[in-house]
């Protein structure tokens, strides 16, 4: 197995702003790109090839080389693709897989009116030849899927027999294809997939969970239904299609801070359960769409610091893959179109961030335990947005988010970082503070990455 060590690295902070202010003697600053005088140490995610059968490990996802923080792209269209352009698709898996993506977001039926030339129907009779081939070209470019199995079943599949009995199939397919298979997830947005009644949802769920030992997640519900959605899933999956809204008082830093609210908003005690940010904002996504990079690096960041197991990068072209609603839309045609800094981005920090990141210690700004002073002080007075950390033994990772103006911090232990540009990794600046030391965090860039370690 090959092990990537990058010269920094072993504290994650993602910071933004701070006002000019004199640093200690013990600090180190360089300008945006260079090379930091006293770099910090850290084993980043292994780049391994997937192995083995996923599991869940704690709050993350686990495999036969341990736990990874799972990055996916959103392939709505795969299905129909291997049917009628597999080698379309596997030029797309092929860009993928040379990104180190972990796992495509694939649907297993689909056929509403606006899909008509993007039909994947479990009635073609070459339904699960399909399937299995699409299985075996996975394999060959060491990617996974997440498979949903519920869309527009109102038109594909009323009949609840019918349902049962396609789940039973795709329990079967899935412990089949295990070591290609990320999870299962019931129904994509059950309320408007043709399955709105959430115990139909959780019968299907338990069905599915009593036949694999494939994770199984139940479907992305709406704010108000998380709750009863998934109550008593411990042990299983939770895909969490958060807010995307960008006309808040954060604006476009509104859905990058969203996974934060797992599972505070929603349960009182841990609930056990793996969370996914399973279609965040994106570019040319609906609702909301995003195609800023940084912003886009720090929303995957922050998605692990905050707990959750697994970020789907999700893109108008990742929907129907060129269909005629979606070009009629101006949407682009294959993921490879977008800007590469986005996809170079995410794939950096899937490498760069320290496996198991989602069972860290979680930090908020406001918190006492919160490593560094300030900008909770700072959020209040519209300096920044948002700021969050993670903490395991000497290891810290957090971010800070939407900077407006620089902010001074404190530190609250000895601590050596290296403040990093989100979209390409490199160093701006390094510190070495004793507790109590005082730092300015610059506002060149709109948020940080910080990466380092507590020296006590």
């Amino acid at each position: 197995m090959r092990r990537i060590v990058l010269p920094i690295f072993t504290l994650i902070v993602a910071v933004g702003a701070c006002r000019n202010a004199q640093a200690p003697a013990s600090m180190v600053q360089t300008s945006a790109g260079e090379a930091s005088a006293a770099p910090v140490s850290v084993t980043p995610t292994p780049d391994a090839q997937s192995r083995g059968p996923v599991r869940l490990d704690g709050r993350a996802f686990a495999d036969d080389n341990g736990p990874f923080n799972a990055l996916g792209v959103s392939l709505f269209w795969a299905l129909w693709a291997e049917k009628h352009a597999p080698e379309r698709l596997d030029a797309t898996l092929a860009f993928l897989a040379r990104h180190r993506i972990d796992y495509v977001r694939i649907l297993a039926m689909v056929g509403a009116p606006s899909w008509e030339d993007r039909v994947i129907d479990p009635a073609w009779p070459d339904y699960w030849e399909t399937v299995d081939a699409f299985f075996e070209r996975l394999g060959r470019h060491e990617l996974r899927a997440q498979v949903t199995l519920f869309a527009d079943a109102q038109v594909m599949m009323p009949d609840r027999a019918a349902r049962e009995a396609f789940v039973d199939a795709w329990a079967a397919r899935a412990t089949a294809w295990r070591d290609r298979v990320l999870f299962v997830e019931i129904a994509n947005e059950h309320w408007q997939n043709g399955l709105p009644d959430i115990a139909d949802v959780r019968a299907l769920g338990r069905r599915l969970r009593s036949l694999t030992d494939v994770p199984v997640a139940l479907s992305a519900p709406r704010e108000h239904e998380v709750t009863a959605m998934y109550a008593d899933w411990s042990g299983g999956v939770a895909t969490l299609h958060y807010d995307r809204s960008v006309t808040g008082p954060d604006g476009p830093w509104g859905p990058v801070r969203q996974p934060w609210r797992w599972p505070g908003a929603y349960f009182r005690d841990d609930p056990g359960i793996v969370a996914v940010n399973a279609e965040p904002i994106g570019p040319q996504a609906s609702v909301a769409e995003d195609d800023d990079p940084l912003r886009l690096a720090l929303a995957f960041v922050t998605t692990f610091v905050a707990g959750n197991a697994a970020y789907t990068y999700h893109t108008g072209a990742g929907v129907r893959g060129g269909g005629a609603a979606d070009l009629a839309r101006g949407r682009l045609v294959d993921v490879q179109d977008y800007d590469p800094r986005i996809i170079g981005a995410l794939a950096h920090w899937r490498r760069a961030l320290p496996a198991g990141l989602p069972n860290f210690t979680r930090h908020d700004a406001a918190s006492s335990s919160m490593p560094w002073a300030g900008s909770d002080a700072a959020a209040e007075r519209g300096d920044i947005v948002a700021a969050y950390a993670a903490t395991d033994g000497r290891r810290l990772v957090g971010v800070v988010l939407g900077v407006r103006r620089p902010h001074e911090i404190q530190a609250q232990r000895d601590v050596r970082f290296d403040l990093l540009d989100p979209v390409d990794g490199s160093v701006v600046a390094s510190a070495e503070l004793r507790a109590g030391q005082r730092w300015t965090v610059p506002a060149g860039r709109a948020g940080y990455v910080v990466l380092g370690t507590f020296l006590e």
